[in-house]
């Protein structure tokens, strides 16, 4: 039997064959929908509100993250401190 000719029916199911560059035209058509672009500006509105938002609140000091970012430069400023006291006494212990 013969292969059916491109574009007729096939068997029970009613499928099609179709040539590759059928194939690839309607993927084209279809990845070209009205959805992406809705999408893509979405996204994008997002990310600026979110960038907007980030610049709002760096200044603030009553977030977690500043409260985390001050706890932390406490604790290295306690440390150069604690350092210097240290090396204060081992240069006095140095002299007698």
């Amino acid at each position: 039997m013969a292969p059916p000719a491109y574009g007729k029916s096939v068997g029970k199911g009613g499928s099609v064959m179709i040539t590759l560059d059928e194939l690839e035209r309607i993927k084209n058509q279809v990845s070209k929908s009205n959805v992406e672009p809705y999408i893509t500006m979405r996204n994008e509105d997002r990310q600026a509100l979110h960038e907007r938002s980030k610049g709002r609140i760096k200044n603030w000091s009553n977030t977690l993250e500043a409260t985390r970012i001050k706890r932390e430069e406490d604790r290295i400023k306690r440390l150069e401190d604690e350092e210097i006291a240290r090396r204060e006494v081992d240069a006095k212990e140095q002299e007698f």
